[in-house]
């Protein structure tokens, strides 16, 4: 028996439940990482339980043990060969590159060919994710099995990295548990619950997501550490460095939450007494009532102390992000902008020749959504670029809007609207003088002097937007004011499209805009407010301010989202199953997508 069968069987045996793991990670987590025309690589494939789940066009898989083939899923490529050798896998020709448990079995100086070789087969937009047990807290577990060798921090293992010539986009120390081996059942809903708790107990598996350093000209060669290009930064490219444990804890957004579920209870409490006075005078509701009352402390206390700790404590480095308070670079002076339309045929004429006529517009493209009457006819009557996206929903809409902005390269920024007379060209100017300052400058409509009398953004909704926006800043305390979850008014800077398009999940409809500030925050954009005019809308509204009950609907998942990280909320499993990611920069648009 080799060497390979013997850790197979005795330390590494296997077990259904790592393949539960495996697909669940997929679905929540992965999916949105890899498009499905994407070419992917297992490194150090082990069972296969990660390839196996991936829907992507090419799938490959290389391990030292040669029995690993036979845990390959039809479809997957599967070379029996040493890490270190990748001579059979072409330059470039990889989009994402997964590793899980592997570099802690190899020397520092074979890890050091492999992430070259990395480097040489990753593709321009191609990324690498890493998954390690983190030592610094499993020191004590580290060396139980006898095959580890290499010792990674969270810190080390970043720095490594770096040296080897990649940018990290994203670390996170706390991931998984260290092991599927638990007395708790391994289910997906677990899972899902786990991955969206702010703070993990018992993670000791950290996660490292980087792409490798290009040099300006686009040339495949990283030239060092020391070269100038690489050392010198931009000043007009957010870096989005990775935050360390304590600046991704979210004390105060969990805080918030038991505060508000002492608050419900205190008051069901004083809901029961009133019915027990009038109702049922008996020493068991006086008993009861009193429970309540005195279990609502609880959530209330904790909430307190949690929300306290992330205040005086946590925010100081929280706020440790990139700041740009001085006009480097200078205000944009063009801009292209994009429409989103769907049955908009009485307001998207006059949208397009407001937008056509503003001075600053380089150009005018609308996104129709494959609307049933003449909105696309219209819009180009009017003077404007026409695209049909035959995909439903505002989200699969608006990402189309980000693909078509992203190939207009005579304009460095670019705004995002919609196509139902609510907003007006003459407000570019206000979003173009805080563009220095920020990746991405977001309306706000929360500002009463500045909207008309009559909106179809009703008292509730307003109020309700209001808190949602809350929400999101205290989830991403220290990083921003935000009043407006909902507007579909925003100037981006164009650099930063390649990125949104491949992290966006187009599949999320209505609640798209509170995902996109949301998703932007968590990549390490800088993103503003801007108090912005609303008016009211021209022809019947078709989203989320129909009226006041489907309000709730979209707020509720948008709340829903925002605490789960998206795993939940923002529309069914099967949609955002089924769309993730459908269109990358330097794709085609794909079946259902046409011009006019």
């Amino acid at each position: 028996m080799s060497d390979f069968e013997i850790y197979f069987q005795t330390r590494l045996p296997p077990d259904p439940r790592r393949r539960v793991l495996w697909k669940t990670l997929w679905d929540c987590h992965f999916r949105p990482l890899i498009h499905e025309n994407d070419s992917v690589l297992d490194f150090g494939a082990g069972y296969c339980d990660f390839i196996n789940h991936v829907c992507a066009s090419k799938r490959f898989a290389v391990d030292i043990w040669p029995d690993f083939v036979k845990h390959a899923a039809p479809g997957v490529n599967a070379y029996v060969s040493d890490l270190t050798d990748l001579s059979w896998l072409a330059d470039g020709s990889v989009d994402f590159i997964f590793c899980s448990n592997v570099f802690e079995h190899i020397e520092k100086a074979d890890l050091s060919r492999i992430l070259t070789q990395f480097r040489a087969k990753l593709s321009e937009r191609g990324r690498l994710c890493l998954i390690q047990p983190n030592y610094r807290y499993c020191s004590k577990q580290y060396f139980d099995d006898y095959t580890h060798i290499t010792v990674f921090s969270h810190v080390s293992l970043q720095d490594f990295l770096q040296a080897h010539g990649f940018k990290i986009l994203d670390c996170r120390p706390r991931f998984l548990p260290l092991t599927v081996k638990s007395r708790l059942p391994v289910h997906p809903l677990l899972i899902r619950a786990y991955l969206a708790l702010p703070f993990k107990p018992q993670a000791k598996q950290m996660l490292v997501l980087a792409e490798p350093i290009r040099s300006r000209r686009g040339d495949e060669d990283w030239s060092g550490m020391n070269s100038e290009a690489n050392s010198r930064p931009n000043p007009s490219f957010s870096s989005r460095p990775a935050q360390s444990h304590g600046a991704r804890a979210r004390f105060a957004l969990v805080g918030s939450m038991l505060l508000l579920l002492g608050l419900a209870m205190y008051l069901s409490a004083i809901f029961l007494s009133l019915l027990r006075l009038a109702f049922f005078p008996t020493s068991g509701a006086v008993q009861l009532v009193a429970r309540i009352l005195w279990y609502s402390g609880l959530p209330t206390s904790f909430g307190i102390i949690l929300i306290l700790l992330d205040f005086f404590v946590l925010l100081p480095q929280k706020r440790l992000h990139d700041r740009r308070i001085e006009n480097r670079p200078s205000s944009p002076k063009k801009v292209t902008v994009a429409l989103t339309s769907y049955n908009d045929e009485a307001s998207i004429g006059t949208t397009v020749r407001d937008f056509v006529s503003h001075p600053m517009v380089t150009k005018v493209i609308v996104v129709d959504n494959n609307s049933k009457d003449r909105s696309a006819a219209v819009a180009a009557e009017a003077g404007a670029r026409v695209v049909i996206e035959m995909r439903p929903g505002y989200g699969s809409c608006a990402h189309r809007c980000l693909r078509e902005l992203h190939e207009q390269s005579d304009t460095e920024y670019v705004i995002l609207c919609e196509g139902d007379m609510t907003f007006r060209a003459h407000d570019i100017e206000k979003l173009a003088s805080y563009a220095p300052h920020a990746d991405i400058v977001n309306g706000t409509r929360i500002v009463e002097q500045l909207r008309a009398y009559k909106t179809q953004l009703s008292t509730f909704m307003y109020y309700g937007n209001f808190f949602v926006g809350k929400l999101l800043e205290i989830k991403h305390f220290g990083k921003g004011t935000f009043t407006d979850v909902g507007t579909t008014y925003k100037l981006l800077r164009r650099e930063i499209l390649p990125t949104l398009v491949r992290e966006l999940n187009p599949s999320i409809n209505l609640e798209f805009n509170a995902y996109f500030m949301d998703r932007v925050l968590s990549m390490g954009y800088l993103l503003l407010e801007c108090p912005i005019t609303f008016h009211q809308r021209v022809g019947l509204s078709k989203g989320g301010n129909t009226n006041n009950l489907r309000a709730l609907k979209v707020g509720a998942r948008m709340i829903l989202g925002l605490l789960t990280d998206w795993q939940w909320g923002g529309g069914s499993r099967e949609r955002r199953i089924g769309q993730q990611n459908y269109a990358m920069i330097g794709r085609p648009p794909g079946r259902g997508s046409g011009e006019t």
